[in-house]
């Protein structure tokens, strides 16, 4: 949750856009945008594990950190 939080607000301030082009490491998104809407569908899910959890971070975490670049 601290990542995709970090992801908001890098979006709020913008120093990225829902419409960046990026190369995921953890799925196939292709922009900022889709990899947001995915995390928080991970984060909101009634079904949430785990595992989820862990692909959420991984899709906030590589925009926060430049890797997805």
């Amino acid at each position: 949750e601290a990542q995709f939080m970090a992801l908001l607000l890098n979006v709020c301030r913008g120093r990225v856009s829902a419409e960046t082009p990026i190369r995921s490491h953890c799925s196939g998104r292709t922009t900022v945008g889709e990899s947001r809407a995915e995390a928080d569908g991970l984060l909101c899910s009634p079904l949430r594990d785990h595992q989820s959890c862990v692909q959420a971070a991984c899709l906030s975490e590589e925009i926060n950190s430049g890797k997805a670049k």
